[in-house]
């Protein structure tokens, strides 16, 4: 009886076998790997959701901000980039594009008179902005507000030969004197990679892409408009 005792303690305080805790640890390994697909997969909704959330506003915003700066306007000019040198000769023809649209609203002095002068009372340029080697790059705004005085005078009806100001001086000043305000974090021009299209002469047809997320993963999506200025 004694050594039946014995050999019934000496069992009970035996631990795993090896066996036994390769087994356990496949099973929490399994189950590990499990959780953790499970928590990226969760992950990849989330942000692609947020994503797709901000293209879709940035897109809204974007579109709708350009139209309204586009039907307020009586032109618009399209120029290379940034860099540019804004002279009247720098104005992309018809089917150029370019990473700079300016939209210039107009207005006589007194429109019950033909001979009234004309002053530019509004511009407002959009500018993607790309640094060398890249091909996506913010989107900013530059806008002025001018009072029909001398200085922002562009002609006198008829035409005149040698305007006070143009566009492109005021424009120049406009870059030099006023913060930018950036519309787009990041946009890529599908337009021979530019963001903007001279088409037919008057209208402005928008092309791009916009880009959220990071290195990593990264949503996209296109939008592609045209804007045609009152004139």
């Amino acid at each position: 009886m004694k050594l039946q005792k014995s050999t019934s303690s000496r069992s009970s305080k035996q631990g795993f076998t090896i066996l036994e805790l390769a087994i356990a640890m496949a099973i929490m390994t399994v189950l590990m790997i499990a959780f953790y697909q499970l928590t990226l997969a969760s992950t990849r909704v989330v942000f692609d959701t947020e994503a797709k959330l901000r293209i879709t506003r940035d897109v809204r915003t974007f579109t709708g901000e350009l139209s309204r700066s586009g039907l307020s306007a009586s032109i618009a000019y399209i120029y290379p980039n940034r860099d540019t040198v804004l002279t009247s000769a720098a104005r992309l023809p018809e089917g150029g594009t370019g990473d700079f649209v300016l939209f210039i609203r107009t207005e006589p002095f007194d429109d019950t008179n033909p001979s009234s002068s004309v002053h530019i009372t509004r511009l407002t340029a959009y500018i993607r902005e790309v640094p060398v080697g890249a091909l996506s790059g913010p989107v900013v705004q530059y806008r002025q507000d001018f009072a029909m005085d001398e200085s922002s005078r562009v002609s006198r009806l008829p035409t005149e030969e040698n305007p006070p100001n143009t566009a492109e001086s005021m424009a120049a000043a406009m870059l030099l004197n006023t913060e930018p305000r950036e519309v787009l974090q990041l946009s890529r021009g599908l337009a021979n990679e530019r963001l903007f299209i001279n088409y037919a002469g008057r209208s402005v047809v928008v092309n791009g892409e916009i880009l959220h997320g990071n290195n990593n993963r990264r949503l996209t999506n296109t939008y592609n408009f045209t804007i045609t200025p009152r004139g």
